[in-house]
């Protein structure tokens, strides 16, 4: 085991997990070695406790406000300027790896169902974790009548990668 990080030793909280506690020292996440960095009891508690229906909130919360101001919150998005994400391929897809590639890299142009779009997406990758990109394509991927399959924060990581 590595060295604890923890920069607030008096403030700590023993949560009865060997070296790991909860202190605030880094905002409201759990203390300890380096090797505990990626697991998920070293996450911040509430992304800990996350379920299916954290994953669907978030992804909903997500969309309403980084993407509905363009895509609207129906998903129709704004005719000729802003393509819908409702019946959009790219999103009902088998295959999700497009949507998650314009989500984190961005696009620009292109035609959707025959229309052309100018406008630029803006890439998303440097502003949401894996985990995020996952909640919101699969809010995207499961709302306005698009019942397209989901994605995993490891799917989207993999992608991130490449």
């Amino acid at each position: 085991m590595g060295a604890d990080p923890c920069r607030n030793s008096e403030a700590r909280a023993d949560l009865g997990m060997g070296s790991l506690h909860r202190c605030g020292c880094m905002g409201d996440v759990l203390c300890g070695p380096p090797e505990f960095a990626q697991t998920p009891t070293y996450r911040k508690i509430s992304e800990a406790q996350a379920g299916p229906e954290k994953g669907a909130a978030l992804g909903a919360d997500l969309y309403r406000t980084s993407c509905a101001s363009c895509h609207q919150n129906n998903g129709q998005g704004v005719p000729n300027v802003f393509p819908p994400l409702a019946g959009n391929p790219v999103v009902t897809a088998a295959d999700p790896t497009e949507h998650v590639k314009v989500v984190l890299f961005g696009k620009k142009g292109g035609l959707i169902n025959g229309v052309a779009y100018r406008a630029e997406m803006p890439a998303w990758a440097d502003q949401l974790s894996d985990e995020e990109v996952e909640a919101v394509i699969n809010h995207e991927r499961t709302s306005w009548g698009n019942n397209a399959p989901t994605v995993t924060a490891e799917e989207v990581g993999r992608i991130r990668r490449r």
